[in-house]
């Protein structure tokens, strides 16, 4: 077994502007395939996409705890888990203009434009109600 090198990288973009840090993060993932990157940003774009869909979801009438704890996405990820969310939402440069939706349940995460994002969460929501309601 080899190892794959890893990256640590904490405010790496924080001198670009909105263009050149779409350009690095697409750079940065022709990368990933031979190197783990952990990238910590606090970029304003990304906190005003998690507020925007967090409003909407508000809106909406779903019950929302946005995390911005300054935590490791893995520390965030494990105190929901024990918590018991039924439905994790991650909003991130990385994904951005898609966010990432996994329900507790599934194996694995769906991407999910950011515009259409509060709708297919209202809906997930409104199914796993109806579901209980039986």
């Amino acid at each position: 077994l080899k190892p794959s090198p890893f990256a640590l990288r904490d405010e790496i973009e924080a001198a670009l502007d909105d263009s050149n840090v779409v350009r690095f993060a697409e750079y940065l993932h022709k990368l990933t395939e031979n190197t783990q990157f952990i990238i910590i940003t606090h970029r304003r774009g990304t906190m005003d996409a998690a507020d925007r869909l967090y409003g909407e979801l508000r809106a909406a009438g779903v019950e929302v705890l946005l995390d911005d704890r300054d935590e490791r996405p893995g520390v965030k990820f494990n105190d929901m888990d024990l918590i018991g969310f039924p439905i994790r939402v991650t909003v991130g440069d990385k994904n951005l203009p898609n966010v990432e939706i996994k329900l507790r349940t599934a194996d694995s995460p769906e991407l999910v434009p950011l515009d259409e994002a509060a709708q297919t969460i209202s809906a997930m929501v409104k199914s796993a109600m109806d579901e209980l309601d039986k």
